[in-house]
C-alpha cells in the first residue's frame, strides 16, 4: 500500500491545483526556451514532440542540480499532460483515493471514456524522460495503459 499523505498535505495540494494548472502556458513557453526549440502550442503540443525529444536526448539532464531538475521535471509534466489531454481528454486533479498508487499527487484523470479511477501520472513519465527514456515510447505506454483501463459503464 502506498504511503499515505496527511489530510493537510492533500488540502494544500488541492488549494494549489488552480495555480498549478494556470502555470501550464508559461511552463510550455519556458520548456521551449530552455530546450532552444520553437514555441510549444497548447492547442497542438504533438507538433513539438519530435523537437522536445531530440533536445532532451542531447541535454545533459543528469548533470543538473536538484533545483534545476525539479524545474525541468515540472515543465515536462505540463508538456506530457498537454499531449495526454490532447489525445484522450481528461484534466489535472489531486489523487485523493487513499488506496490509489498516486495518492496525493497531481495526476490526469476524468477521461471521458474511462472509469473515474483511470489516472495517469505525468511526473513519473517526466522523470523517466529526464533519465533518457524516449518521450514517444513513454507516451505510447501511457496510450496503452489508458486503452487497458476499464471503460466507463
Amino acid at each position: 500500500m502506498p504511503d499515505q499523505e496527511p489530510r493537510h498535505v492533500i488540502a494544500r495540494r488541492q488549494a494549489g491545483l488552480p495555480r498549478f494548472i494556470g502555470e501550464a502556458p508559461d511552463a510550455l513557453r519556458d520548456l521551449a526556451r530552455a530546450l532552444s526549440i520553437d514555441p510549444i502550442s497548447a492547442d497542438d503540443p504533438e507538433r513539438s514532440l519530435p523537437a522536445v525529444t531530440v533536445a532532451l536526448r542531447t541535454a545533459l539532464t543528469e548533470a543538473l542540480e536538484q533545483q534545476d531538475r525539479l524545474w525541468l521535471l515540472t515543465r515536462l509534466m505540463h508538456f506530457i499532460a498537454a499531449i495526454v489531454m490532447h489525445r484522450h481528454g481528461g484534466a489535472w486533479r489531486v489523487e485523493e483515493e487513499p488506496a490509489g498508487r498516486f495518492h496525493g499527487r497531481y495526476v490526469i484523470g476524468g477521461f471521458p471514456d474511462r472509469s473515474a479511477a483511470a489516472v495517469i501520472d505525468p511526473a513519473a513519465a517526466a522523470a523517466a524522460a529526464m533519465n533518457g527514456e524516449p518521450l514517444e515510447v513513454l507516451l505510447a505506454e501511457i496510450d496503452a495503459d489508458l486503452r487497458g483501463l476499464p471503460q466507463r459503464s
